[in-house]
């Protein structure tokens, strides 16, 4: 796995312990975005990355005409066809996950493979994650309907440093399935 984030940014959780856990190296990558992005796809035996679409898109503009990337997770931003595309244009069967999750659940609680009809899917929650669609007043909506996405779990920050008034709006009690609180997250979903 590589890992070219800087170390203060969400997305090198699962980028650096990750693969670490689960007995792969990691290999640093240094340089500006495009350099980084060029090394990694270029790269002989790197085989899995984890990507926002805003770096999907500087790939887009790189003249990298295949990888050998097998897998990439997409999380941070909404994924589309278009970076979609770029993906499979580097390498037709490469396993794309969209991962959902904010930084105060610890990053990537919701997952699915991306699908080229259906690219903004997020599918379903990892292990231990919980997640709702509630409406105003934090009560479930009927199923296909929209609503505010609710997101709960071992990985849950406890609130905003020094901030208890947004920690009071954002991490709110939740009468729903036995959890004693959740995460108003402010993503319209169905």
């Amino acid at each position: 796995w590589p890992l070219f984030t800087s170390l203060s940014v969400d997305l090198t959780v699962t980028s650096l312990f990750l693969p670490l856990v689960s007995g792969h190296a990691v290999h640093v990558c240094a340089g500006d975005a495009a350099a980084a992005l060029r090394a990694i796809v270029s790269h002989d035996t790197l085989d899995v990355v984890k990507l926002t679409p805003s770096h999907i898109a500087v790939l887009a503009g790189l003249e990298v005409s295949t990888t050998r990337l097998r897998l990439v997770v997409v999380g941070g931003e909404a994924l589309t066809a278009s970076h979609l595309d770029t993906l499979r244009r580097l390498h037709p069967s490469m396993r794309v996950v969209n991962e959902y999750g904010p930084t105060e659940a610890t990053v990537g609680c919701v997952a699915a493979e991306a699908c080229e009809d259906t690219p903004s899917v997020i599918g379903r929650p990892v292990a231990g994650a919980r997640v709702w669609v509630v409406d105003r007043d934090g009560a479930l909506v009927p199923r296909g309907a929209w609503g505010e996405l609710w997101v709960s779990g071992p990985g849950l920050a406890r609130g905003y440093h020094a901030a208890p008034a947004l920690t009071a709006e954002r991490f709110v009690p939740c009468a729903v399935g036995g959890v004693v609180r959740a995460y108003r997250t402010g993503d319209r979903v169905r």
